[in-house]
């Protein structure tokens, strides 16, 4: 018979392999699909497109860090390139820590910002600011902004990316990640 710990212990020694991990991350937010015609043999377009892949995150990574200061490149995680049919598809992600923040006011808001990304992209309109210590940056008290406009990093660097790859492959966001602007 197979006990609950055991399936846990299974799932957690896949999690930790690189197909565990692509598979995790093509379920994490900030999905972009980039495709690619075969050229060549299977293997020639795997190393075209894991290189393609890291390309796009160096991209993305230069317009995040733009707005968002604290991202880091390792918070990009580039997925396995998975053949579907003549083409390939990378999912890039972020890590789900990087994207959280903590409420300057813990008390009223214990659950803090749960995608900082998503929140810089749309922007906000709040109904008042909230005072409180902004960890990580100093511990100095500050109010929080009121407004925020959208910003459009995120299309910007699929912009670049599809213009450097025009021939070859071809980025774009889910419908998440899009500005509206």
């Amino acid at each position: 018979m197979l006990s609950e710990e055991y399936i846990l212990s299974l799932i957690e020694k896949y999690s930790k392999t690189p197909a565990g991990k692509a598979e995790i991350a093509k379920y994490k937010k900030g999905k972009f699909d980039a495709r690619v015609a075969t050229e060549g043999t299977k293997k020639q377009s795997l190393k075209q497109m894991t290189q393609v892949g890291n390309d796009m995150k160096n991209i993305l990574f230069g317009k995040i860090s733009k707005v968002i200061k604290s991202f880091k490149i390792e918070d990009i995680i580039v997925g396995t390139p998975e053949p579907q049919g003549d083409k390939y598809s990378i999912s890039i992600s972020f890590n789900e820590d990087a994207l959280r923040r903590e409420s300057l006011d813990p008390d009223r808001y214990p659950e803090g910002i749960s995608n900082i990304v998503k929140l810089f992209i749309t922007g906000y309109d709040a109904r008042g600011a909230v005072y409180g210590v902004w960890k990580g940056h100093g511990d100095e008290e500050i109010w929080s902004l009121r407004h925020r406009d959208p910003n459009d990093f995120m299309e910007k660097a699929v912009e670049e990316f599809n213009s450097k790859y025009a021939n070859v492959a071809r980025a774009e966001t889910t419908d998440e990640y899009k500005t509206n602007i």
